[in-house]
């Protein structure tokens, strides 16, 4: 089978399931009705599918008009907040009109979720106020934010809750004070993405200086007692934990690839070719590595941990450095070898076993994944849907 071919058949596959199944009740983007109704969209901008747009459209104004039912769970990926996003997104397609008295409404109410998890000391992207922080991004790059104060609040928040060392400023975890996240999905790295991403818009000088003050801490933790990646997920304070030398895997969520990641993409925001080739050290490193490694600890295509989102990082930085093409094309390859639907299966812990199962979310499911395969047969989707993975 040609090779665009098997690319185009593994997204009529996913297509075909999540058009199968019933609406869920969940409206979340990150395993509900708005992760299928985003990749749906974008699929039938692709294809030019009339159907497919309008029951999407149809489904999300489903979904609109009970959105202030659904303030009791304001997080990016379980609750509204990804919810007003897409919305955003649909808006700046044309799809809805923009309601701003809705936006206003909801200004208001991720400002006071922001101030109550920066007190809570949750900066989680996930579950806590770097989450809010995707929306307001959003509506940064749509031009619906004038002079960018809900942006330069977050950069304020994230200089006020962090601690300093000789090395630079980084931030304990929420649940343990000992410990130091250094995850994409939940610790640092997405940290230094966003005020990347907010220098970008904004040129506020303190986003620039707090992001190289982590990226220099991070440096500070990087270890060659492992022959195969710098860096462990998480570090304990008191460097006593046998977690401190542990290896981290091969993903988006954790290891060393992200964390590469967010130091180049902060380097090219701020023009600083020393911090993209501290980037750079790291990545290679990663080079070598293989979905059959065990250090890998890859089981499945999810985004979250599985192969698409490792894929789409070395695509973002192949993107950006145009040198890793080669590494990219490893990774396409392996998403992409099998195209039947239980090769797009989930591994997942279920009454305590592993086991594959179908999921159709963004994070760890088929709705992720489609979207990372449009994003190699169409070059003008609008991918802005990695905002919520801070890439």
């Amino acid at each position: 089978m040609e090779y665009n071919q098997r690319i185009i058949e593994s997204i009529e596959t996913i297509k075909d399931f999540v058009i199968s199944i019933q609406d869920p009740d969940d409206f979340s983007i990150g395993s509900g009705l708005s992760a299928k109704n985003l990749f749906l969209y974008n699929y039938a901008l692709t294809f030019k599918d009339e159907e497919v747009l309008e029951s999407v459209i149809s489904s999300f104004e489903s979904v609109y008009e009970s959105l202030e039912n659904k303030l009791n769970n304001s997080g990016l990926i379980g609750g509204c907040t990804g919810i007003v996003w897409l919305y955003l997104y649909f808006c700046k397609h044309g799809a809805f009109d923009l309601d701003l008295d809705l936006i206003d409404f909801f200004d208001e109410f991720f400002i006071k979720s922001t101030l109550l998890e920066k007190e809570n000391g949750n900066y989680d992207l996930f579950y806590g106020f770097l989450g809010y922080a995707v929306y307001f991004l959003q509506k940064s790059k749509m031009g619906l934010s004038q002079n960018n104060d809900h942006l330069i609040l977050f950069v304020d928040s994230l200089e006020e809750t962090a601690q300093k060392d000789e090395n630079g400023v980084f931030w304990v975890d929420k649940y343990d004070s000992t410990t130091i996240n250094l995850g994409l999905a939940h610790g640092i790295p997405s940290i230094i993405s966003f005020l990347g991403k907010v220098y970008s818009e904004t040129k506020y000088e303190k986003a620039k200086i707090l992001g190289e003050q982590s990226i220099n801490w991070i440096l500070s933790q990087k270890t060659d007692q492992l022959d195969y990646c710098y860096f462990p997920s998480k570090i304990k304070l008191d460097n006593t934990s046998e977690v401190n030398h542990k290896g981290s895997r091969m993903a988006w969520c954790y290891g060393d690839l992200s964390i590469a990641h967010s130091i180049i993409a902060f380097g090219q925001s701020t023009d600083n070719e020393n911090i993209i080739k501290e980037g750079e050290i790291i990545l290679l490193k990663t080079l070598s590595r293989k979905i059959s490694d065990e250090s890998s600890s890859i089981n499945d295509k999810g985004f979250c941990h599985g192969t698409s989102g490792v894929f789409y990082l070395y695509k973002k930085i192949n993107e950006s450095l145009n040198k890793y093409d080669i590494t990219e094309k490893y990774w396409k390859d392996e998403l992409v070898k099998q195209t039947d639907l239980e090769s797009f299966y989930s591994h997942v812990f279920y009454e305590n076993t592993y086991k594959y199962a179908p999921d159709i979310g963004l994070i760890t499911g088929f709705c992720g994944i489609g979207l990372v395969l449009l994003s190699i047969v169409n070059e003008k989707q609008d991918n802005s849907w990695e905002d919520i993975f801070m890439i």
